[in-house]
C-alpha cells in the first residue's frame, strides 16, 4: 500500500489514507484531538475516510436540525470498519431524538457548531457553504439537498405526526423550534 495523504482534520483526526492495491481508501487512525470540534470538521473527517457519504451526512445533519437533536456531538458520527478493521464508511445513523421537546430549552443549541453557531435559529443555507467545501461538493448542490430534505421532513412531518406516539408537550415544542428556523421555513437558500 501506498501512502497517498497525510491527513490533520483540524480538531478531530490525525492519520494518514492509503490506497489498497484495488484502489480504496484506507484511513489509518493515528491520534485524535477532541478540542472544540465543529460540523465542518466532521464532514473533512467523513470526506476523507468515507468520500461517498456527502449525501447522507446532509440528510442527517438537516433532521438533527429539524428534529431539535441538540446532543448530536461526535458520538453521532461514527464509523463503521470492515472485517480486517482497515476500511471506514460512515455508520447508520443512531441516537438521533428531539432533545427539545424533554430539556424545555427555548434557545436550541446545537452541540457543535456550523459556521460558528451553537445556535439552529442562525443557520441558513450559507451556513453550509464551509461544509460544502470539506465534503468536496458543490455548494449549489449542498443547498439542492439542503432545500429536497427540508421538503420531505416538513411533508413526512405534516403527513405522519399525528400518528407518532409523541406527547403534547413535545409536539407543542416541536412545532415552535420548525416555526423559528430560518432552513424550516424555506428560507433555506
Amino acid at each position: 500500500m501506498n501512502t497517498v495523504l497525510d491527513v490533520h482534520l483540524g480538531p478531530i483526526a490525525v492519520g494518514t489514507i492509503e490506497l489498497s492495491s484495488s484502489g480504496e481508501r484506507i484511513f489509518r487512525f493515528s491520534g485524535a484531538y477532541l478540542d472544540l470540534p465543529t460540523f465542518e470538521s466532521v464532514a473533512a473527517l467523513l470526506h476523507a475516510v468515507d468520500p461517498g457519504c456527502s449525501r447522507e451526512f446532509i440528510r442527517r445533519l438537516v433532521f438533527m436540525i429539524l428534529s431539535g437533536t441538540e446532543d448530536a456531538h461526535l458520538k453521532n458520527w461514527a464509523l463503521l470498519y470492515d472485517d480486517e478493521g482497515v476500511r471506514a464508511r460512515l455508520s447508520p445513523a443512531y441516537d438521533l431524538l428531539c432533545t427539545i421537546a424533554y430539556q424545555g430549552n427555548s434557545s436550541p443549541r446545537l452541540a457543535l457548531r456550523i459556521a460558528g453557531q451553537h445556535d439552529a435559529r442562525q443557520l441558513t443555507g450559507q451556513s453550509f457553504a464551509a461544509i460544502a467545501e470539506k465534503l468536496g461538493e458543490r455548494f449549489d448542490t449542498v443547498l439542492a439537498w439542503i432545500v429536497e430534505d427540508v421538503e420531505r421532513m416538513r411533508a413526512c412531518y405534516a403527513s405522519d405526526s399525528a400518528h407518532w406516539p409523541l406527547p403534547l408537550v413535545a409536539r407543542e415544542a416541536l412545532d415552535r423550534h420548525l416555526d423559528s428556523l430560518p432552513l424550516a421555513s424555506g428560507r433555506a437558500r
